[in-house]
């Protein structure tokens, strides 16, 4: 049986390749969902390996972000998630972002999550 921290991973390359998908067909509402939905799963995943913690509610995922941030001192990691993630994430409920500011926020998010990965 695999381990939760792989489960989470796969999933989150499983959103990530939908948000590549949507992002392609500017569907910028349902990319922000996926690309919200692969940072999270990775998110747990890291949290869940380093921490032993398993995140459930939202206000643990900018907790983590911030307590790896300062763990780690890769303060670019919690900067990325105030600035671009939550608002990618908003985008998701609100379908706000006009497509410059989607892609600006999303390479901000991808570069997150591949600062993550490599933790």
């Amino acid at each position: 049986m695999e381990s939760e921290v792989i489960r989470r991973k796969r999933l989150a390359d499983f959103y990530y390749d939908n948000y590549v998908k949507c992002s392609k067909e500017k569907k910028f509402q349902k990319a922000s969902e996926f690309l919200w939905g692969a940072l999270n799963n990775i998110l747990y995943a890291v949290v869940l390996e380093i921490y032993g913690k398993k995140l459930t509610k939202h206000r643990q995922a900018k907790e983590y972000i911030n307590k790896l941030s300062a763990d780690l001192q890769k303060f670019e990691i919690a900067e990325l998630y105030t600035q671009s993630a939550e608002v990618i994430h908003a985008n998701f409920y609100h379908d706000f972002l006009d497509e410059d500011s989607f892609r600006f926020h999303a390479k901000n998010v991808e570069k997150l999550i591949e600062k993550l990965n490599e933790i």
